[in-house]
């Protein structure tokens, strides 16, 4: 299942109509149904992330309890679920973004 579906079949549309390439960022992986919730915290905390002076800084553990308080996500199981995935999503997309920016450096 994907859960931007929708969104990226009309982003593929406007995209290829203008030649531009989709990322996977527009098209979103393909998640179990049980996970999508995750991704979509994920995402919407990583587009509203910090930025420092080096670029990006990881999602604060007061945005994910932000997140947490507004989503009405009590259940102890699905918090300890959000806390264990979501940190590790950011882990994995803070490493890539400085890896590109470093081969970027390393082009110039």
């Amino acid at each position: 299942m994907n859960p931007r579906a929708r969104t990226s079949a009309w982003l593929r549309e406007i995209k290829e109509q203008q030649g531009i390439a989709l990322t996977p960022e527009d098209v979103g992986p393909e998640l179990f149904p049980d996970v999508v919730w995750l991704w979509q915290a994920f995402h919407f905390l990583a587009r509203r992330r910090t930025y420092g002076m080096d670029g990006p800084l990881s999602i604060s553990v007061e945005a994910m309890h932000s997140y947490l308080v507004m989503k009405g996500i009590q259940r102890e199981d699905d918090i300890d679920l959000f806390l264990r995935c979501v940190p590790l999503l950011d882990d994995t997309w803070m490493e890539k973004y400085y890896a590109d920016q470093e081969a970027n450096r390393k082009k110039k």
